[in-house]
This record gives C-alpha cells, structure tokens and sequence, in this order.
C-alpha cells in the first residue's frame, strides 16, 4: 500500500526562503529572484537588510497561472508494492505531469479559500463550507461520489454528501469495509477491491478512504467513488490527502464558528430569560415562562420544574411534553435518583442512556415507558440552606451528550430561576401576612362584641378558617384545674364523634395540658409520635395527624387553649403556628372581657334579686306594720318570703312569756305539721340557740352540726338559715329557713334578706312602739332601697356601654365617656383621669370633669406627691370621708378644705396605667361602699378598653414597620408619599444605596450584615431632621421623605446622611479590623421640580442614584445628573429583603 504522510502537512501560508522556494517552482535560485524583480511572483521582505520570504500559497498560484508546457515540479513519490487492495504499480522513476500539478494546486486554494471563509459562512449555516469542499473535491478528481462521515463511538455516520448516494447512506459500523481500513492506518489513503470489499455506497467503482484528521485523532473518513476499476496514482492519492486534510481545517473552522455563534446565542437567550421571568411576581407565570424558554434554550423535547412545599411534598409546578403517568411517578419516587445526586452535589448533572444509569434504578419503568433517552437535572438552590427550592429537568429523546458550556449555561439559569423563584415566593408571602394581619384585626375586633365564653368559642370555631385550613377545631378554657372544651367543629369523619366528656383534659396532662402549662405554643408534624400526646378513646392511636396549638394568656395567666387538627402528616407550616399565636392573643383578649362582662352580669343579677326582696319587703312593710295579729302577720312574711328565696320548709317561732320556751306560729312546707309540733320542755334546737345568743346563723350542712335536733329518722343533709327576731330587751322569737339535700347552699344576698325579713317582723311584733319603730325602719329601707337602685342603673350603664368602650380605640374620647357616664350615676363635683407617661415616669392628666377641672389638668412638678401617686404607686384603691387631714392629698394654694374622696387603679398587664379620682366638696358628702365598687368596676373596664387600644396600634405598628431596623418599610413609604403630594405642598426625596455591601455579608455573615444595616439606619435617622421620614426601600437601600424641603436645599442634608453611613466604619469603630470602609451613593429628587407625581419623582431619585452608583460610589448625585438617562433608566424594583429569623 503506499503511504503519503498527512499527519502535519504544511500550510498554505507558511513562508520559504528564496532557495525553499526555488525547490518548490523547480527552477534556480537566481531566476526566482528575476521573476521577484520584475513584479511577476509576490515576495515580502522580513528585516531592513533586505531578506526576502515566499508564501506556499502564492508559490502554488503562480505555478497554476505559469503557460509553462514542461516545467518539472519535484520528483514524484515512489508507488507501493502492487496488492489485493492497493491498485497498480507505476514506475518508480515516473515524474509528475504539469496538468497533474496544476490539478493540485487549483484543488489545494479552492480548498484554502474554502477553509478561509468557513468561519463565515458556518455562521449562517454550518452544514455550507463542507458541502462545498466536497463538491470542489468531486470535480477535481472525477470522482462520482464524495461524502464525509464522522466517527460516533464505534459507528460511523455519513453527514455530507457530494453525489448520488445510491440506495442511501446509514449509519455503519467503524470497521466496515475501505471505511474500517482507512480508521485502522490513519493518514494514508487506502483503496478498496470491488472484487472483495463490502461497498460503503452500493454505488458501481472503486472506493477510496483517507481519514480526516481531528484534534485528538481521526474526526472521520472522506470517502470517494471513481467510475474505473483501476488503481489510483501517487498524484491522485497525494491529492486525495491533500483534500481530506483540509476537510478537517474546513471542518474544525466550521465547527468553532458554530460553537462561537451557538455560546454567543446561549448567552444571548439567557439574558433575555432572566429579562423576562426575573421582572415577574407571580410564581406561577414565572415558572411557566422557564420551562418554554428552557425548551427553547436546549432544543429539549420535554422541560419540567419541579417544587420542594415546607411539608416535604413535592410538586410538579410546570412542565412540557411529560405524561401525567411519569409526573406522579416521579413526585412520589423515594431513594437515590440523578435528582438526588445533583441537589446533593449543589450542581446540575446529566446523563446519556438514564435507563441504564444506576440512579435510575427507582425510575426504570417509568423511564422506558416516557421513553426518553438523556435527562440533565440542575438544582434550584435557596442561598446556602440545605433544602432546595426545587429541581429544574431537561429531557432528549435521543442520545444527547451535554457539553461543558451547555452545563454552564444550565447552572446559571438555574441560579436566575432560584432567584425569580425566591422573590416571588417573598412577595405572595408578604402579601398574604399583610391580608392575615388585616383579617385578625377584623377577626378581633369581632371577637371583643361578643359578651360570652360561649359566643366567642363557637364565633373562633367557625372564623379561624379564614386565616388558616384544617380539619378540627377545639377551643378550650382553663377552669381551676381542668381544661374544658367550650366549642369544637369536626369537618371530617374522623373528628364528627367528638364530644366535651371526651376532650377534657387535666392541666399539665397531655399535650394541650403542656401547653397551657409551659404556656408554650406548638406545632406537631406527626401528632401520634409525640410523647406527650394522649390518644382519645375511640381512635387510632397511629393516626397521621399534624396539629397546631397556642395558649390564650391574658396578663401571663392562662385562659386557655385553641386546638387545630388536621389528617396527614406535616399539614402546618411555621407560619400558621404565627397566626393563630396571634390570633389566640386576640381571643384571650375577648375572653377576658367576657369574663369581666359576666362577673359584671352576676352581680347586677344578684343586686336585682337583692333589690326585689327588698322592694318585696318595703311592699308588704305597710300592710304588716298595720296588722296587730302575730299568726296573719307572721303567715305573710313566711309567704313571701318563700316566694323570694325558696326553700323547703319556714318556721317562725316566738318566745313565750310564761315558759320561757319557743312556741310554733307559722310553718309552711314539706315538713310544716312536724314544725308546728310544741317543744318538749327543756328541748334544745337551733332557734333556742339563736334565741339565747341573739344572732343569725347560716348552716351549709346541717348533718353534723349539733346544735341541730333531729327527727326520730335521724340526720339528714341539709343548708338552714336561722335569724332572731329581736325585740326591745333582746330576743323574742326565731325565724327559721330550710333546703333538703346536699349542695343546696343559702347565698349571702339570702342570708342578708332574711335577716330583714326578721327585723321586719320583728317591728311588726311590738305595739304602739313598734308602729313607730316601723316608720324609721321603712324610711332607712326606702334609702337603702334608692341606693341599690342607683348602683343596679350604674351597672346596667356600664353593661350597656361595655361593647362601645371595648371597641373605642381612641383614648380621649373614651375616657371623657367614662368621666361623663360617672359623674352622671354617681354625681360629684370634680371627676378626673390620668394616665402613667412612660418616658417621664409621672401621671399626665387626660381628662377633667367639674368645678375644677383646670385645675386638675395642670401638670404634676417633678416630685410631686398627692392621693393619684400614692394610688399609683400601691396599686389599690382608696376612699377618703374627709381629705381635710389627709397628708397624702395635696391641697390647693387655698389651703386644705372638706370634700369626699376616691381614687382608683386603671390596671394594667405589667401594672398601674394610670388613676381614675372622684371629688365631693364640703362636708358629710361622703361616698357609700356601693359607689366606691361602681367606681372601680368602671375602672376596671376602662383599663381594658384602654389595653385594647394599645393592642390594635402594636399591631398597626408592626405592619407598618422593617422588622430588622426599626423603620417604616417599604408599603409605607408609598403611603407617606402618595399624602404628600395629594398634599400639593413642596417636598424633596432622598435615595441611599450602601456600596459593595455584600462583602460584608459573604465576609462576616448575615448576622454582621444585619447588625451592620441597625447601624445604618441609625445614622441615617441621626442625620435627618425631626420632620424628615426615613423607610427602608430595599435590601441594602433606603428613602427619606423630607417635607417642605425644596429642591435647592436638599442636597446639604443628603450629604449629612451619606457622611454618617460613611463614618460608621473606620479608625475608633467597633468595625475597626473587621471591615475597612463603608460608603453609600445617594440620589436626590423634588417635588414638583423632578415630577407631578410619585412615580415620577422616585423615577428621578432612582436615575440620580444610578448616575452616583455608576460614577464609583460614595457620592450624591442630584435629579439633574439622572437626566442624562431619561431614555434609557426605567424604574428599578428594590432589592429583596431577606426574611429576619424568628428568635428562638
């Protein structure tokens, strides 16, 4: 075979000396330099002495153009030894012709400009500069067929064609016939026997092969068919190895135009990806548009992004050209997939033939029926956290080997994607806890109109589903020591059969005894491994169930606790643990102020009971004052008295005057014939006892007190109220009432009323001194009678008033209502309330009713001493019947005077919040005991009116406040600008961005980072004016509103402001040796100068800041230097504010 060496052939614009190329041309050195001299052959001098240099190129041009007939060009290479496979032998001494070397050389430029423009026109269509080559080498050798084939693995595989291809051209294996022989000895030409070869083309001649050279090694075969059967000749194989040596220059010029043009593409694609998903906030359209321009991107026949929830679920948010069956096979798929190992190696990781990957083993049926061939999976990773956002997949059906730029490229959008995919997920959060805050506040403020335990635990039953999804609901209060269910809802089966015998729980037991223990929230994914759970009889004890619980704690003490369940484990996430901490502060708040509601409704109840019997009694005082018979008048009072209290049996027994003894008069009940029994004489009972000590008695329970005598059935349980009636010189007779069974007790209101019925009867009783007696005892009721009335219409007033004081959230007005109501049920000439200031640590009056109310709204002197410190100071309330010698009150510049006093304790969760005084002026106007409990009753709902308040603008506050500066946040700032200019008035903005602040974070961490921007903020509002708002606008960037600031005048101030943020680093600081400098740009804008509305006026800000950014930072830069930018700056969104960690 003979062999013509192509491995390193020269190129074409390699340079030769004046001899070198008198070799090549075949003539003398001297006539080259003749041809040279005279203009016809091309030279080029190399240094001042005058040396000269030939291109090959030009040496081969000039002999094609040469009229010469015989000009010999070298000598020909000698031929092989004739074989089966390599042709016929020429004579070794054969030389080559002229038409033979012009052939050459004609050949050899076509194919040198050929590879000169492949970069070109590889650009616009990479298949054209081998086609080409492969037609140029068709008509030059006479061959009826030439085509390129590249070697895949161990196949080879026709790209290019020049020809007929015969029966058309397949893929083959990389040992097949000439093509295999040509593979096996690179850089020589073989030929192929008709005879005995298998035919590569099925086409009618001989083949012959060269192999393409390729950088590692041979890129393929060039394959020609010529109609003759005879052996090729030395100049026929040289030419053919000239050509397929520059078929592969052509082909590797190509090759890298196309992957240029493919990056510079990639790149391009990839911008305008970022472009378009990062300007989105809906995570939805967000992902949608990175699948479609994922499939674009990689020519993928099928795209998905898939999202890792909170709860460990995964879902498949987008995807292109997957089967619904390979999506659910491969969210539930458990075990080591190639997902597993890209997230695990933080990178994107593919691989060809994933059926027969390892990592697929898991997957392989779902696999083969997708039918896919290669899948590349790149992690959406969450910063340095662990747990990604998600994974983003790529599939080929075919075999398709990822490149390293292709990998790169994968990277980088999955790292934009993260990106986009993070602050849309901020933003919905965001939203979603400002439309949750706004809801609690409304879910509160519905919750403090409810007056009872009952309304509040069903209205909480069936509201908190607005804020949070679950499946059971229970709401329990703390009594003593047990927890009691007071509402619950169940929605599915599991929960329906519940019921409160089931679902109390001791304090301490299980895990809502913890909770309201520890007074410690909790969010339980798996409820049934908790070790404090308790199981409810009559369910599965390994249940999957997650569950969410929160104390109601009211001033630290626990009311209760509210219960969500939900079936499946890890249905909660940390922010619904948030909201219903949140929201049980809201129901503790109602539950307090419904226990206050109820307590207050008790004791009107029981006044009302209380006044009834006495209005009973002063009804009935006339006629029994007028009749003079004992047994008709006695009858009367056990009568009514039955009516009012209601018992078993009533007895009343008088004293005779010759015995000595009790003697029945009336008896009524089940008992009355055993009562009406005279007493054996020298009988002890309990009315005797009465009797002789001339006091009432209440018994709870009558079966062990001796003093109590006993039918012959021996004891029985029992309560017994037993009263004297009192005459002149002691006791005339005993007035006894009696309830059977145990449990059955006689209240004190009770025990009270029958004491005056006693006392009534016992006027009754006395002659002509009696009937006088009776008209004082009246006229004392018909007073005490007035008095409880008064105090049963101040309750009712303050009950009808609760719920508006409640939801007063203004402080003054709803104390003027307080003072006004008072004064009106109680009457009084001075009515004053103070509240605590914090910051001055004194009382501050609020308001003042009466003749001196200017006086009591002076402000108190430093160190001022008076009843209202003295009551602050000890927390407890205090009545005065004459301030005249009273040293903790202070006087007036008049001197002390006579009045009445009272001053009461507005309570607070950490204390007294402030002093509620009444002042009656002169003497003898003192205030009863049921004024002074109306005042503090009053007060007491004052004080939770005014925590309320306080509750409603801590919240409105946090929601209008930067949880890591302290700042009004961005939402904010909107507000305050949009009043501004609705305002018309002039007003100047600052925009503030901290340079190359990020190395701070990625030096020293966020916790240094977060530190860092306190300080900041600091500064910034140090900096400012007290009129000036400043908001934190971004990540690193804030704003400050500076009202009636014109636009000349703005620029001082903001330079004040970048000063300040500059000096926070440096020699003296706390930063010295951790970090070198801080500086920050800033942008200043006016209105209306730079806009006529807010839009416009933060535009100018913003391009101002661009301008001060881009000229190297640490600088101001007005609305004037932005202009210059007006057509190409749009309005930047602000950078993301990462989320502050919870404390622990």
């Amino acid at each position: 075979m003979a062999k013509v060496d192509l491995q390193h052939p020269r190129p074409l614009d390699a340079t030769l000396t004046v001899t070198r190329a008198a070799d090549v041309l075949g003539v003398h050195a001297n006539t080259v330099r003749a041809w040279s001299d005279a203009g016809r052959l091309r030279y080029y001098r190399i240094n001042p002495r005058g040396d000269r240099r030939y291109r090959l190129g030009d040496l081969h041009r000039f002999l094609a153009a040469s009229d010469a007939s015989n000009v010999p060009a070298g000598p020909d290479e000698p031929r092989p030894a004739q074989g089966r496979r390599r042709g016929s032998a020429l004579p070794a001494e054969a030389s080559v012709s002229l038409h033979a070397h012009q052939a050459m050389l004609a050949l050899v430029g076509e194919l040198s400009a050929l590879s000169a423009s492949a970069i070109g026109d590889a650009l616009t269509s990479p298949e054209a500069p081998l086609n080409a080559a492969l037609r140029v080498i068709r008509d030059a050798i006479g061959a009826v067929h030439v085509s390129a084939w590249r070697s895949d693995d161990s196949r080879l595989n026709p790209i290019a064609i020049s020809g007929p291809a015969g029966r058309g051209l397949g893929k083959l294996p990389s040992a097949f016939g000439v093509l295999g022989l040509a593979l096996a000895d690179p850089g020589l030409v073989v030929e192929g026997d008709p005879a005995h070869d298998l035919s590569a083309t099925s086409q009618v001649g001989r083949e012959v092969a060269c192999t393409i050279p390729g950088e590692d090694g041979p890129w393929g075969v060039l394959l020609l068919v010529r109609r003759t059967a005879e052996s090729i000749s030395d100049q026929e194989r040289e030419l053919i190895g000239i050509a397929a040596t520059s078929v592969g220059n052509i082909i590797r010029a190509a090759s890298s135009a196309a992957d240029v043009a493919h990056r510079l593409q990639r790149a391009d694609a990839l911008r305008r990806v970022t472009s378009d998903i990062g300007s989105r906030l809906d995570l939805d359209e967000i992902l949608d548009r990175l699948v479609d321009h994922t499939q674009v991107l990689f020519s993928a026949d099928r795209v998905a992004a898939m999202l890792f929830e909170e709860d460990g679920s995964r879902r498949m948010a987008a995807s292109r050209g997957l089967s619904q069956a390979w999506i659910a096979a491969v969210t539930a798929v458990e075990g080591a997939t190639l997902g597993t190992a890209a997230i695990s190696a933080r990178r994107p990781m593919f691989s060809v033939h994933y059926r027969d990957d390892p990592r697929s083993r898991n997957l392989r049926a779902a696999v083969i029926q997708e039918g896919f061939d290669t899948v590349c999976i790149a992690p959406l990773l969450d910063g340095d956290r662990e747990e990604p956002l998600g994974i983003l997949g790529v599939y080929h059906d075919d075999a398709h080997p990822w490149s390293a730029d292709e990998v790169e490229t994968m990277a980088a959008l999955a790292t934009q994607a993260s990106v986009a995919i993070k602050a849309a997920r901020n933003y919905a959060q965001l939203a979603t806890w400002t439309a949750q805050l706004q809801s609690i506040q409304q879910l509160g403020t519905r919750l403090n109109r409810l007056t009872s335990v009952k309304e509040i635990g069903t209205a909480i039953a069936k509201e908190l589903r607005q804020l949070i999804d679950y499946h059971n609901v229970r709401v329990y209060r703390l009594y003593d020591r047990d927890l009691i269910p007071v509402a619950m809802q169940g929605r599915v089966g599991e929960y329906l059969d519940e019921t409160p015998e089931l679902l109390r729980v001791q304090y301490g037991a299980g895990i809502t005894g913890w909770v309201a223990e520890h007074r410690q929230a909790q969010r339980l994914d798996d409820a049934s491994a908790d070790p404090r759970a308790q199981t409810i009889p009559g369910t599965d004890d390994d249940m999957d169930e997650s569950m969410l619980l929160a104390p109601m704690l009211f001033e630290d003490e626990v009311l209760g606790v509210l219960v969500l369940s939900k079936l499946g484990l890890r249905q909660f996430r940390g922010d619904d643990l948030r909201l219903l901490e949140i929201y049980a502060s809201f129901a503790a708040q109602a539950m307090a102020n419904a226990d206050a509601t109820e307590r207050l409704r008790e004791k009107s109840v029981e006044l009302e009971r209380k006044v009834r019997g006495q209005r009973e009694l002063l009804g009935i005082s006339e006629s029994i004052l007028t009749t003079l018979d004992p047994p008709v008048l006695l009858g009367t009072i056990a009568d009514r008295l039955g009516d009012l209290i209601g018992s078993d049996n009533i007895l009343i027994e008088l004293v005779d005057e010759d015995s000595g003894q009790l003697a029945p008069v009336v008896a009524r009940g089940i008992d009355a014939g055993r009562y009406l029994r005279p007493w054996a004489p020298g009988q002890v009972e309990l009315a005797t006892w009465v009797v002789e000590h001339n006091e009432p008695v209440r018994i709870d329970d009558q079966f062990d007190d001796p003093r109590v005598h006993h039918g012959a059935g021996g004891p029985t349980h029992g309560s017994l109220i037993c009263a004297p009636l009192r005459g002149g010189g002691g006791a005339i007779g005993g007035l006894t009432i009696e309830r059977i069974g145990e449990g059955r007790l006689f209240t004190d209101e009770e025990f009270e009323l029958a004491q005056l019925f006693a006392a009534q009867a016992s006027v009754a009783l006395q002659n002509a001194e009696i009937h006088l007696a009776s008209a004082d005892a009246t006229e004392r009721l018909r007073e005490k009678s007035g008095a409880l009335e008064r105090m049963v219409r101040g309750q009712r007033e303050l009950l009808g008033i609760t719920e508006s004081i409640l939801s007063t959230l203004d402080a003054p007005v709803l104390l003027g209502t307080i003072a006004d109501l008072l004064n009106e049920l109680i009457g009084s000439d001075n009515v004053a309330i103070e509240l605590l200031d914090h910051e001055l640590g004194a009382l501050s009056p609020v308001v003042a009713r009466g003749a001196d109310a200017d006086y009591y709204m002076l402000p108190w002197a430093p160190g001022e001493t008076g009843i209202a410190p003295w009551v602050l100071e000890h927390n407890e309330p205090v009545r005065i019947d004459d301030e005249y010698d009273d040293d903790r009150v202070s006087q007036a510049s008049g001197g002390p005077v006579h009045g009445s006093l009272i001053c009461v304790p507005l309570r607070g969760r950490e204390g007294p919040i402030g002093v509620l005084t009444m002042e009656r002026l002169g003497e003898g106007g003192l205030f009863t005991d049921d004024e002074f409990e109306l005042v503090q009753l009053f007060a007491a709902q004052a004080a939770i009116a005014l925590q309320n308040a306080e509750v409603h603008l801590d919240v409105r506050r946090r929601a209008q406040t930067d949880v890591l500066t302290g700042l009004l946040n961005h939402g904010t700032f909107g507000q305050h600008m949009d009043a501004l200019i609705a305002a018309g008035e002039p007003f100047s903005l600052v925009m503030l961005d901290l340079d190359r602040f990020k190395p701070v974070n990625d030096g020293m961490g966020h916790q240094a980072g977060n530190l860092l921007l306190r300080q900041v903020a600091d500064a910034i509002v140090a900096a400012s004016r007290d009129s000036d708002r400043v908001f934190r606008y971004g990540g690193d960037e804030f704003a400050v509103l500076l009202p009636g600031t014109e636009h000349d005048q703005v620029d001082p101030i903001a330079e004040r402001m970048r000063a300040a943020v500059k000096g926070l680093v440096g020699p003296g600081s706390e930063w010295r040796g951790r970090a070198r400098s801080l500086e920050a740009s800033a942008g200043t804008a006016s209105f209306p100068t730079d806009g006529a509305n807010a839009e416009e006026v933060l535009l100018a800000a913003d391009r101002a800041l661009f301008v001060a950014k881009r000229s190297g930072g640490g600088r101001v830069a007005t609305s004037g230097e932005g202009t210059v930018l007006a057509g190409e700056f749009t309005l930047q969104a602000p950078t993301p504010i990462d989320p502050v960690p919870a404390p622990a």
